[in-house]
């Protein structure tokens, strides 16, 4: 890879240069370069980023601000301090050309992204697994950069609701069914393009309930990641071995001390499947994690063809300053974008305000940002074993059940505000019944 033509790392500090000296040709900039990953070096898409948000928010502008604004974050001896910053200034004499340096930056973005995507295809032809999935995601990144970035004809309305209904009739756009029917019929939650939030509290088995969201789709087909910022992958495929085999005890040491030869017999029938699984599975291992972190995972992902992300749990990032919310609004504007470039279903995995433990959407940890960008937002509620009155096709029926699904929102479905009777069982599956009828008030 030459990284004269794939990382012009100076196009990029005069981009950075004529930003710093000149607010005003921030939005010019920003037309041509979306995001802080059109640069190459980590310390450009800090300051990018930094700069971008200044832009958006301060009164003043200057370095002075610009530096106060790092340190806040914490990044300003990630990018070189100050010297840096007065270096990038002095060596640019006028903001004027800002445009043409971010057309060159937008170059070397292509060049970087069109190489990748050759090293994608070198992977797909030596390794097993899904070609098909590796192809789509290679042809569909080709088509999104060979599209022009400024100067847009209008989009033509009948051609891209024509290609719309084609694509589903091809099933080339269509939804990705969950392993709960009812759940998944109601929401049609897991389309390309959108985001969904799954929340709950301690205890609920949410993650419990993702792992079998992603086995479930991976072997119907559906190229499926997931990133665990909580322990590391063995632990991860342990729990999902052990759903898969319907033996708890694998998720307890002391049991698998205590049964030597099940857990090896265990392991040894689904190894093959244990490593197709495991190349799926990313983890942190309980790092700091940042969201920067996470969205190059998810575009990573997303370019090697996966059509579901799931992120468990989001409310485990590491925040880089103390506006929260700030963080939480450019991650999910990020996060959608991606979701809608390459046709990618994203899941939330989030947790309760600690305030505020009843399911609905104003106690979703992370307020209104995370309730506004979300399409569909389910809750799973844990409790006590009860009764409710469930309704199948046969009829209406009594049924004692441990959790229930709360479907808060469902844009893309028509079950919002349903509740649906489920069971987590003692074989780590969440198994749901029907919907929860009502009772009339006397």
């Amino acid at each position: 890879m030459n990284n004269t033509l794939t990382e012009n790392t100076n196009a990029e500090g005069c981009v950075l240069g004529s930003m710093i000296l000149d607010r005003g040709c921030i939005g010019a900039v920003r037309a041509i370069l979306k995001d802080c990953y059109y640069f190459s070096k980590i310390e450009h898409r800090v300051l990018f980023d930094v700069l971008c948000g200044l832009a958006n928010t301060a009164e003043g502008w200057d370095i002075v601000i610009i530096r106060d604004a790092l340190k806040q974050q914490g990044t300003l001896d990630t990018i070189g301090g100050m010297d840096y910053i007065l270096k990038l200034v002095e060596t640019l004499p006028t903001s004027a050309n800002a445009v043409y340096y971010a057309k060159l930056v937008l170059i070397a973005y292509k060049r970087r992204r069109i190489a990748e995507q050759g090293e994608a295809l070198q992977r797909a032809a030596a390794e097993p697994g899904d070609v098909l999935g590796a192809l789509q995601g290679v042809t569909s990144d080709l088509h999104e950069l060979a599209a022009e970035t400024a100067d847009k004809t209008p989009v033509d309305g009948a051609q891209a609701v024509k290609t719309l209904i084609d694509d589903s009739i091809a099933h080339r756009q269509r939804i990705i069914k969950m392993p709960w029917s009812i759940t998944s019929k109601l929401t049609n939650a897991f389309q390309g393009g959108t985001v969904t939030a799954f929340c709950g509290g301690i205890g609920a088995s949410k993650t419990f309930a993702k792992q079998q969201l992603t086995a479930y789709a991976n072997e119907s087909g559906i190229p499926a990641a997931t990133f665990e910022l909580e322990d590391n992958s063995a632990f991860h495929l342990t729990r999902m071995l052990a759903q898969k085999t319907e033996l708890p005890g694998l998720t307890d040491p002391d049991w698998i001390a205590a049964n030597p030869e099940i857990s090896k017999a265990a392991h040894s029938e689904n190894a093959d499947w244990l490593r197709r699984m495991g190349k799926m599975v990313d983890a942190d291992g309980g790092g700091q994690v940042t969201y920067d972190t996470l969205t190059s995972w998810a575009l990573q992902r997303a370019r090697a063809g996966c059509k579901l992300l799931t992120i468990d749990p989001v409310t485990a990032v590491q925040y880089r300053t103390s506006q929260s919310w700030q963080e939480d609004n450019a991650f999910l504007q990020k996060i959608k974008r991606i979701a809608t470039d390459y046709g990618v279903a994203i899941l939330l995995i989030t947790h309760s305000s600690k305030a505020m433990i009843t399911p609905g959407l104003e106690s979703l940890a992370g307020g209104a940002t995370f309730s506004r960008f979300s399409q569909t937002v389910i809750w799973l509620e844990a409790h006590e074993a009860k009764t409710s009155d469930v309704r199948y096709l046969t009829g209406t029926m009594p049924t004692s059940h441990n959790r229930t699904i709360h479907l808060l929102k469902t844009r893309l479905g028509k079950g919002q505000g349903l509740r649906i009777a489920a069971t987590f069982t003692d074989t780590l599956q969440l198994i749901e019944h029907g919907v929860i009828i009502k009772k009339s008030k006397e």
